[in-house]
């Protein structure tokens, strides 16, 4: 809770008259609002985050065309997901789980796309801790030693993917066109979706994402049907990898091998 401790510090200190404070960014919107909405929150000036980025709106752009509740609308999921952590933590004064989480798998729904969609995630240091296509990739850090690189299996806009890699904090996953496109990450026009979260306020279990719980970039969205669209991931939280003969249960589960049922099964639940 670093940042509770930095941001008490800063509050005593604007409370004295001649003490300011000042934020910016390249443009003195986005995440100058957040930063601020942050910090109406935190000192208990508006009930909700999303309160106080509107407020700041209000107070930036005055003359906008677009009123803080359009705009506030239009915000990436991600944004809003950060939004409700905050709110979180300050309400339980710490974060929900302070745990790492073992990944075990994705299964996603209703991309359609013909060949295997290129799965990468990031953690909050910017290491690349997983990939669909690893044979591509050199820079991966390995999180979990014990797992078995599987590239997964897609077919007619569906896919389960075996990742099997551990997650502490804020990490992000990005989905991008494969085939020949897989291997470049530096070309933006090629991601499809973007999910961003942490494990401070994930737990055990599956976790099932609709359309409007994802960054979809505004390029494709009109062609992903939002009733078909599923991305799913499962986390588990009873492991540990601290000895040898531990390894079985970071390994694979017999339930990842056999694809068809884990698809037929899905389907069956949701």
């Amino acid at each position: 809770m670093e940042g509770i401790s930095v941001g008490n510090e800063g509050h005593s200190s604007l409370k004295r008259s001649q003490h300011v404070g000042v934020i910016y960014c390249p443009n003195g919107k986005t995440r100058t609002a957040i930063a601020i909405a942050c910090y109406l929150k935190f000192t208990g000036q508006v009930d909700k985050t999303e309160d106080g980025f509107l407020l700041f709106l209000e107070q930036r752009c005055p003359d906008s065309e677009l009123s803080p509740a359009t705009v506030a609308k239009a915000l990436p999921a991600s944004i809003r997901t950060f939004f409700r952590n905050f709110d979180s933590t300050i309400k339980l004064k710490r974060y929900m789980n302070q745990q790492p989480l073992l990944l075990r798998s994705i299964v996603m729904r209703g991309l359609p796309v013909e060949e295997k969609p290129c799965l990468n995630i990031f953690n909050a240091q910017g290491d690349h801790v997983y990939s669909s296509h690893p044979d591509l990739f050199g820079d991966i850090s390995v999180t979990n030693p014990y797992a078995q690189q599987d590239p997964g299996h897609w077919e007619e806009e569906e896919g389960f993917f075996p990742v099997n890699q551990i997650l502490e904090g804020d990490f992000y996953l990005l989905c991008r066109f494969g085939g020949h496109y897989a291997d470049d990450l530096s070309d933006p026009s090629k991601i499809i979706f973007r999910y961003a979260n942490t494990t401070s306020f994930l737990g055990a279990g599956p976790i099932h994402l609709r359309c409007d719980r994802v960054d979809l970039m505004r390029r494709y969205a009109h062609l992903i049907d939002y009733k078909e669209f599923l991305l799913s991931m499962t986390f588990e939280a009873s492991w540990n990898c601290s000895s040898q003969q531990e390894a079985p249960l970071l390994q694979r589960d017999s339930i990842s091998d056999n694809v068809l049922y884990v698809r037929s099964g899905l389907a069956t639940l949701i």
